[in-house]
């Protein structure tokens, strides 16, 4: 799975005359593919969703490139109604599962050709499973075997793979415990290669540690301690280190403000799993969390 941000030309893997078909998983649309793809009839795709007011809202086109390369989804162009905005920009494949992420730590499965297509504002999560009321916190989509990491505010998280979280139940499946007043946080993907994780706690502490520290349990469950945390505080998201830092809060003036903690900075921040971390160099007055 490769999220998509900002445009970025695509390198050509076929040549002229043999253009590979796209799908665009886009906000809105109406079905235009029928019947069941297998991996012969596999299609790239777009999957962009956004956290309207009824639930989240996708969209699935199918369409040939007549002669032009495809190109990244330039996430900027794209239209949003007032108060809305981009939950989810990823490159995937048609046959890869597409999961939502709850809140709850309830996990739900959309297929692709379940996802309408044309040209609107979408078709509301709940018209494709049962969210009871639940939040949509992220998107996954890609092969089966991707790595994610699963966190929660009360500080506790997890390792599993994509296709632990895919269910045939309209109504989900339960997969990361969490407490009453806790919430699960956006899901990340583990790189090929990654090897720590950074957690930030509603206070402004960092903590990064090695991966390797964290459980893997594809039946889910509660996970471990990723970060201590003070009484009455939150945890406000893991992230794999993959470079640069970057975390967005209020600095002068409460206007929105970013610091990034760039990699020998980093050093000042490692510690074991479970420790408490050290409060974030910088100008920020407080933290809201991870900036893309």
């Amino acid at each position: 799975m490769v999220a998509a941000s900002g445009t970025t030309e695509r390198e050509p893997d076929a040549t002229p005359g043999d253009e590979p078909w796209l799908g665009e998983l886009l906000v809105g649309e109406t079905v235009t593919a029928t019947g069941t793809i297998d991996a012969a009839d596999a299609v790239d795709a777009y999957l962009v969703a956004c956290p309207a007011a009824m639930g989240l809202r996708v969209r699935c086109t199918v369409s040939k490139l007549g002669g032009a390369w495809p190109r990244w989804i330039d996430a900027t162009t794209l239209s949003w109604k007032e108060g809305d905005g981009p939950l989810a920009v990823i490159e995937t494949r048609t046959i890869h599962p597409i999961v939502l992420v709850a809140a709850s730590g309830r996990t739900f499965s959309v297929r692709a050709l379940d996802i309408p297509g044309g040209k609107g504002d979408g078709v509301p999560a709940t018209s494709l499973v049962d969210l009871a009321g639940a939040r949509i916190v992220g998107v996954l989509a890609g092969d089966p075997d991707t790595r994610v990491l699963l966190a929660s505010t009360a500080g506790t998280g997890l390792r599993c793979e994509l296709k632990d979280l895919v269910t045939r139940q309209r109504a989900g499946k339960a997969f990361m415990n969490v407490g009453e007043g806790e919430k699960c946080l956006a899901p990340a993907v583990i790189r090929e290669g990654a090897t720590e994780v950074a957690a930030l706690s509603a206070e402004g502490r960092l903590l990064v540690f090695p991966l390797e520290e964290v459980n893997e349990l594809s039946g889910g469950g509660k996970g471990v301690i990723l970060m201590r945390l003070h009484e009455g505080e939150a945890l406000l998201g893991a992230q794999v280190v993959a470079g640069p830092l970057k975390v967005k809060g209020k600095g002068r003036g409460d206007k929105v403000s970013f610091v990034t903690v760039t990699g020998p900075e980093i050093e000042n921040y490692r510690g074991a799993r479970a420790r408490t971390g050290r409060v974030l160099q910088g100008s920020l007055k407080s933290v809201a969390g991870f900036a893309d």
